[in-house]
């Protein structure tokens, strides 16, 4: 987990592997943010004006999927259909 100094975002956490993106706001949170690319998470750490600008302008509606794991996940998880 990487702490922001950020009036907006507390923290920010993510995995390469499955490309999840978790940010904990200042007020509520955790949120995650599905299939997020690294350079766009690079981009959160290194936002020079404001993390929160660049959360909306290149993160917000563009890969949440509230409540619900990215559909690959069930793809991934589902057994094999029995004989």
């Amino acid at each position: 987990m990487t702490f922001l100094e950020s009036r907006c975002i507390r923290a920010v956490h993510y995995h390469p592997a499955t490309r999840l993106l978790k940010i904990w706001f200042r007020n509520n949170g955790p949120y995650s943010f599905y299939k997020v690319p690294f350079h766009i998470y690079l981009g959160l750490l290194s936002a020079t004006a404001s993390h929160g600008d660049y959360y909306h302008a290149h993160i917000k509606g563009r890969y949440q999927s509230p409540g619900y794991p990215p559909e690959d996940t069930f793809r991934m998880l589902r057994l094999p259909p029995k004989p």
